[in-house]
């Protein structure tokens, strides 16, 4: 009888103890606070030879998926998810040519603008280069809003655009690279 009485106090006990612990985790996430770096991958765009140097063109769209609950949920050892998002903002846009030539390269650009909308807001978020310096380079930032909210574009699809006004003609095609990098807050 008296083995019997401590198996189940033993029981109990461990019963009593996991219950203890899961409402413990449940505060622990509750209090977590994370600033999330997050980089949605390279967007490649190609901007095709062109003698139009009139107005502006637009390259894109194109469309690419990323998990941001996934991103999430590693960062956070699965503790939080895309539904603890409190705030998104963009910290930098970075275009690159890939393989520009002393022919074919940025000062061929004399202004440029990136868009990117996502399936949960299609309303373009825009970033612009109003004038671009007419030296050989293959890399620019492109100066961004960083108090800009953008929370209501996390989502799952996104789909991205460049448009630029060129300065001269281009004699090749340009394969350019947009990253966009984010600053993600979630909390418990």
């Amino acid at each position: 009888m008296t083995k019997r009485f401590s198996t189940s106090s033993l029981a109990l006990t461990i019963i009593f103890a996991s219950i203890v612990s899961l409402q413990s985790c449940t505060k622990v996430a509750k209090s977590l606070d994370f600033h999330l770096k997050m980089q949605t991958g390279s967007i490649n765009i190609i901007v095709p030879a062109t003698n139009y140097t009139t107005g502006t063109a637009t390259f894109g769209p194109t469309t690419a998926y990323y998990n941001v609950d996934s991103f999430i949920k590693a960062q956070t050892g699965t503790l939080l998810g895309i539904d603890n998002v409190t705030s998104v903002k963009v910290v930098s846009v970075t275009l690159t040519i890939n393989d520009a030539t002393t022919a074919n390269n940025l000062a061929n650009l004399q202004s440029c603008f990136a868009e990117f909308s996502s399936d949960k807001d299609t309303n373009p978020f825009q970033v612009n280069l109003p004038n671009i310096p007419d030296v050989t380079a293959s890399t620019i930032s492109i100066p961004v809003d960083t108090s800009a909210e953008l929370k209501s574009y996390i989502g799952t699809t996104f789909t991205y655009s460049l448009s630029a006004k060129l300065r001269r003609p281009t004699t090749a095609d340009m394969h350019c690279t947009i990253q966009y990098a984010f600053n993600v807050e979630v909390q418990g």
